[in-house]
């Protein structure tokens, strides 16, 4: 658990507080987003107004990530155990189920987030300045995100050159000495800074950019899908959820969450995407793509929401078997461990397991920070 405890950090940088609605594995938690209520004139009257109505949007949290991490210990090895000596087997089975806990969060994040600062041919602050922290600041606060608990989490590079940078180091300038001592930013415009090695790369297909165009003359704002084709001359390539794409006479950007073949023909699609059109896709407009990219976010810990619980059932197999079961709760994370022992031939196998899940709630608080693929 202490492995466990100080390995898994994302749970603690999104809202935790959905877990108590986790039921069973496959289940989804439904959480409520505000709508759009408009400011109005009061007009006394011996009418009332006409109240109007509007629908409360879900956003879905699935209890899909069950992983386990399982490995078989010989009689030698459990005596050690017994004796209070460390497992290298245990410690590493904790790591890589904490590692894919992690990484999980931070994939489904990066693919429902459509803004993004940065560019594909440098890594973020490289250039000496905070210019990449303070554009994303910048957006969060046009996107109405609360201004508590914003963290920024960089990849190794850019935390490598951002931990560098005159106004996180000099005392005379940041009022600490913290990042100079130790390498830690800590908390620093407005954003709690992290770094990790598991930080994603998003790949796209080479030759995405402009090989396909808008094949509808219906698209209205408010659509969140639309008919594509191969544009001319072009062969189709495939789209993954989490690209990011303009579409001609459009400024916004939008992030792809799903492609559908349109029956057999050839180069046809139907593109899913966020956030809402703003505008109207003409027909025949080229879509535009960001290439390959390494990814850092900057976020507000609402934006996502994590839910862990304990497998009660897993006791009905306790003494089945010979095998024995037990989840632990860590008070920090809240993440259930579960342990399981199940004898073999001379040796007994040992499994690690955590059932959780992860729903992005408010993707327009999720900025990508994109940089160059080394």
């Amino acid at each position: 658990m202490e492995v466990l405890r100080n390995l898994t950090f994302m749970p603690w940088l999104v809202n935790s507080d959905y877990s108590a609605d986790a039921v069973n594995p496959g289940a989804i938690i439904e959480v409520p987003l505000p709508p759009t209520i408009l400011v109005e004139d009061v007009i006394p009257s011996n009418i009332p107004p006409v109240g109007v109505p509007f629908k409360v949007d879900v956003a879905p949290i699935p209890l899909d990530f069950w992983k386990r991490a399982r490995f078989s210990l010989n009689a030698d090895e459990v005596a050690k155990i017994v004796n209070g000596e460390v497992s290298r087997f245990l410690d590493s089975a904790a790591t890589v189920l904490a590692e894919a806990v992690n990484a999980d969060i931070l994939d489904r994040m990066y693919r429902k987030s459509y803004t993004f600062v940065g560019d594909t041919i440098s890594t973020p602050f490289e250039t000496g300045t905070t210019l990449r922290a303070q554009e994303a600041r910048r957006l969060l606060d046009s996107a109405k995100a609360p201004q508590r608990g914003r963290h920024m989490v960089l990849d190794l590079l850019a935390d490598q050159f951002a931990s560098g940078l005159d106004i996180f180091r000099a005392a005379d300038q940041s009022g600490q000495t913290e990042t100079l001592r130790t390498g830690l930013i800590g908390t620093k415009i407005n954003f709690e800074w992290w770094r990790t090695q598991q930080t994603p790369v998003h790949i796209s297909a080479i030759g995405l950019s402009d090989s396909y165009q808008i094949n509808s003359t219906t698209h209205a704002p408010g659509d969140t899908s639309v008919a594509i084709e191969a544009s001319p001359s072009n062969n189709p390539v495939d789209f993954v959820p989490g690209d990011l794409f303009f579409v001609a006479g459009d400024s916004q950007s939008y992030v792809v969450t799903n492609s559908t073949p349109v029956g057999l023909a050839s180069g046809e699609l139907v593109l899913e995407y966020l956030p809402e059109a703003r505008t109207p896709f003409a027909n025949d407009a080229l879509i535009s793509t960001i290439p390959s990219h390494t990814i850092s976010l900057a976020f507000q810990s609402d934006s996502t929401g994590f839910a862990a619980r304990r497998r009660i059932e897993d006791a009905i197999l306790q003494g089945i078997g010979g095998k024995v079961v037990e989840t632990m709760i860590d008070v920090d994370t809240g993440l259930p461990l579960t342990y399981m022992i199940e004898p073999e031939y001379h040796q007994t196998a040992h499994e690690f397991s955590i059932l959780c899940g992860t729903g992005v709630i408010r993707p327009e608080h999720i900025i990508r920070i994109i940089g160059q693929i080394i």
